[in-house]
């Protein structure tokens, strides 16, 4: 498959598949015309010359560049029209306390540096609203020995607003929180904070200010919202709406893949759900390893690239792809983007499933996703053996469920 290459679906004239390629490596966004934004330029284990990109049909893959005199940057997510991207630059990346400086970006006047939230010298973005006007993250003192942060909502009408935290834990001189998810209209904030007994997950609205939601422990990071702000994701594979509070996507999926497996993208009602491995590209020895999910109240967590194939009719043009992982979806669910191991090379992906996509089906077979085996020539005959008799006992196991 060429890069940038797109493939039709004998389903509809509208569905296709589009290999990216490797120029773009982290996929963070997508907007509803297709647009994909993330991160590139990455050698393994070494980020000094990351770049924010941006993907197009039309254009293929562009280096957004840095704000002046700085040395890597990066996309954190793009607006529902694609005009409006967010992201982060820095001056260093091997120092162990780095400056992180928010930006804008957009066609017509490039990168606008953010500057820096008050009392802070230095900030990290995680989020952009759908339509563009807020960013979203956490503000920080840079100091090694007394960690803090505040989350921080930047709007393009009001600038930067501190939004504290429920306290410190005990044996901390500071508070914490960050601010990693937020909707549509920028009115709903989510995120983690601290608290004087550990760890929340915070959520805040116009008219409630910032909520603790009860739900606890570090690794509960919200990794998205719904348009409307009415559900968030992530949460140790769960998702919490205002009207059922926090339920698991599948307990089948949590119990087998427990902290390997993230929700990553959220359509705007919150019906469709994307995720994935937690892959780490900056790790030398990161690479997807188990197969990305999509997820709807009907289905639940369906394995990704069967939905391809089946629903959408593309399996015969899947060859050589392995463990296509999800990580992000358009506010209106027509694009979904992600990475896979193409041929053994991590390599991105676009789906565009059209304007009338079929609905998500229910596998007939196993809850979980068989791990597909690997290359023969990866392991020795015996360890190809256990592998074959591990996935035999688990299929017995299934059946009898």
């Amino acid at each position: 498959m060429i890069a940038g290459l797109s493939f039709v679906s004998p389903l509809s004239a509208q569905i296709a598949f589009f290999n990216l390629g490797s120029a773009l490596q982290v996929p963070t966004g997508v907007s509803n015309n297709g647009i994909v934004v993330g991160t590139g330029g990455i050698t393994p284990g070494n980020a000094t010359n990351a770049r924010a990109y941006r993907w197009s049909e039309a254009t293929g893959a562009v280096s957004l560049g840095t704000l002046p005199g700085d040395a890597q940057s990066r996309a954190v997510g793009i607006s529902a029209d694609g005009s409006v991207i967010a992201g982060w630059s820095s001056p260093n990346s091997t120092v162990s306390s780095p400056v992180y400086r928010p930006f804008v970006w957009n066609s017509s006047t490039g990168m606008t540096d953010l500057g820096l939230p008050a009392g802070k010298n230095t900030a990290l973005p995680s989020a952009i609203s759908g339509d563009g006007s807020t960013v979203v993250g956490r503000g920080n003192i840079t100091d090694d020995f007394h960690p803090e942060a505040d989350a921080f909502k930047w709007t393009s009408s009001g600038g930067y607003e501190l939004m504290g935290n429920f306290g410190h834990p005990s044996g901390n001189a500071r508070g914490y929180s960050a601010a990693t998810a937020v909707s549509h209209d920028g009115s709903v904030v989510a995120g983690l904070a601290t608290t004087p007994t550990g760890w929340t997950i915070f959520r805040s609205t116009p008219g409630g200010g910032m909520e603790d939601l009860g739900i606890t422990g570090s690794q509960n990071r919200v990794t998205g919202m719904s348009g409307d702000g009415s559900t968030l994701i992530g949460l140790g594979f769960s998702r919490w709406t205002e009207s059922g509070g926090l339920a698991p996507l599948s307990n089948a999926y949590s119990d087998y893949y427990g902290l390997a497996m993230s929700p990553r993208g959220i359509t705007f009602d919150g019906s469709i759900i994307v995720g994935g491995d937690d892959y780490d590209p900056l790790n030398a020895f990161s690479r997807p390893r188990h197969e990305g999910f999509i997820w709807t109240e009907e289905s639940g967590p369906v394995a990704f690239t069967a939905v391809v194939a089946q629903n959408y009719g593309l399996g015969s043009l899947l060859s050589g792809w392995q463990y296509l992982n999800p990580l992000a979806i358009s506010e209106d669910g027509r694009f979904i983007t992600g990475v896979g191991l193409y041929f053994g090379d991590v390599q991105t992906w676009v789906l565009d499933r059209g304007l009338n996509p079929p609905p998500i089906l229910k596998p007939d077979g196993p809850p979980l996703p068989e791990t597909p085996i690997p290359e023969f020539s990866s392991f020795g005959a015996m360890g190809a053996l256990v592998l074959l008799g591990l996935i035999a006992v688990r299929k017995r196991r299934w059946s009898r469920a």
